[in-house]
This record gives C-alpha cells, structure tokens and sequence, in this order.
C-alpha cells in the first residue's frame, strides 16, 4: 500500500499546476511510460482537459488516457505554457532533457524535486477494492448486514444518525478520514479510519453493508466512487447542496470546486437514496 502522504501530495500538486493555468492553459507531460500512466490513471477524477500532449523522445504508444502522444522533436515551444516531469526514478535526467527541447521559455516543473529520492511506492487499494466489489456483486443483497456511515469527519449529525439507527436494532459502522469530534466509539458498533477513497470502498466490501450511508461536505469524490462500484444500497446525505448556493462568478474563479458540479449531479442522480432539504432539491 502506498505512502498514505504520497497519494495526496500528488493530487495536490495536480490541482496547483491546474489553478495556476487557468482553464486556456496548455501542459505537457514529459515521459510516456509506466509513470504517466500512473499519473493520469489518480488524477483523472480532477480534470485532464489542460494536458496538450504527453512528449517522449521515443514514444511507443498513439496516447495514453485519450491524450496524444508526440515525439519530442514534433513539439514546439509555444504549444505548451509549462512541462511536467512524469518519472519517479529519472526525473532529474528527464527535466534536463525537457529544459533543452523546449528552452528557457517553458518552465520545466519536477513533481518530486523536494522529496527523497524514488521510486516510490504507488500502490493503493484499488486491486483490492475492485475485487471486493465483484465478490459482493456475486452475493444476494445483504439484508442484514450493518450500515455503513461514510464520511470525512464525525459530527453531531452522525452521532444523531447512529442513535436513531441503533434504537431500531440496527447494527452500524463507522469509517472515518480524520479524528471525530465526538465520542465516537460511544455511538457506533465500530469505528474504522480510513486514508483514502479506494481503501475507504475496500473497507465497505469487507464489512458487507445493508446500506451504505456516505456523509458529504461539498466534496462527491468517494460518493461518486461508491455509487459507482455499488457496495450495497447508497444513500448519499449532503450538507449543502452545491448547486443554487454559490454564483456564476464565484465558479469561474474557484475552477476546482466548480468541477463539483457534475460530480454532484451524478451523484444526486444516481444514488439508492437522498437525504436533502427540499429547498435544496429544487435546483436540481
């Protein structure tokens, strides 16, 4: 299993590199091996559409993630704002290489310039998830198994939840991302942390859900992932629905969470169950 920071941290920087050139900006990734393929594959859910193409000196593929593959002697500097070193084990000889093609007009960005050196670790919990999920889909529906509380961090209103669901007998199951604010232990049958959304989706095969009741707080990234894979009945509860609550403008300057949109869409459209305010549904 993968470093529970180098996931993230590489996610992060992602969305950096996106912020900064805006939704007109043209980057290139330099390498089009095991890596890139990697690197496409975790952060696909965030946005691919500011990638012009994936250089390599000798390219052995057409594209890879639906992005075109060039030689590097085809590309010219003003095809691309700023270049992305794509290797965790030749990055410093790569983003030499890349300085010298493209010049000192393009910036060359090193993903991993401030770490130890690699390769690191890059596995996560997908292989395991996925097979979760085909041995569930190969069960009857699990009628009397626990109910699965998904969410970021435990508050009032999944202590409340608990409560109302053990009260009628119901055995029920905590998976949480970081520290409660409540005693949580004192409400749940269990509690199970969590690092990221694929092991949270492997957890719920294991614990096998009647239903699974995912928390969400403006961010449908593990509830698209859940009701996608359908580790039982998804019931999706949000906060605050996104849409309807912020204005045009205030989407065209946090790109990132305007992506939210349709990921919420999709979610409010496809989930086993809602728990929304009717307000709330009339934007929809």
């Amino acid at each position: 299993m993968a470093d529970p920071f180098y996931i993230p941290y590489v996610r992060a920087v992602w969305c950096s590199l996106r912020y900064r050139l805006g939704r007109t900006g043209r980057m290139g990734i330099y390498g089009a091996g095991a890596h890139t393929r990697w690197l496409l594959s975790t952060v696909r859910d965030l946005g691919l559409d500011g990638v012009s193409c994936i250089v390599d000196d000798d390219p052995g593929v057409a594209q890879i993630e639906g992005v075109e593959v060039c030689r590097a002697d085809t590309v010219r500097a003003v095809d691309v704002e700023l270049v992305l070193v794509s290797s965790d084990r030749w990055e410093a000889e790569l983003a030499a290489r890349a300085a010298a093609v493209f010049g000192s007009g393009v910036e060359v960005v090193r993903l991993y310039e401030s770490l130890p050196p690699g390769p690191y670790d890059k596995q996560d919990d997908r292989a395991e998830a996925l097979a979760g999920v085909a041995q569930l889909q190969e069960k009857p529906p699990q009628h009397d198994g626990p109910v699965v509380v998904v969410c970021d961090r435990a508050r009032g209103r999944e202590w409340k939840l608990a409560i109302a669901l053990r009260s009628a007998g119901r055995r029920v199951v905590l998976l949480h991302h970081r520290s409660a604010t409540i005693n949580a232990r004192a409400h749940f049958d269990e509690v199970v942390p969590f690092r990221s959304p694929w092991e949270a989706l492997r957890l719920v095969c294991e614990l096998g859900p009647s239903v699974c009741h995912v928390m969400v707080n403006s961010d449908y990234r593990l509830a698209e992932l859940l009701i996608q894979n359908r580790p039982g009945c998804v019931v999706v509860d949000s906060y605050d629905v996104i849409v309807g609550m912020y204005t045009e403008v205030y989407f065209e300057t946090h790109h990132d969470f305007a992506a939210e949109l349709a990921r919420e869409r999709y979610c409010l459209e496809h989930a086993d169950g809602l728990c929304c305010r009717s307000r709330e549904v009339e934007h929809l």
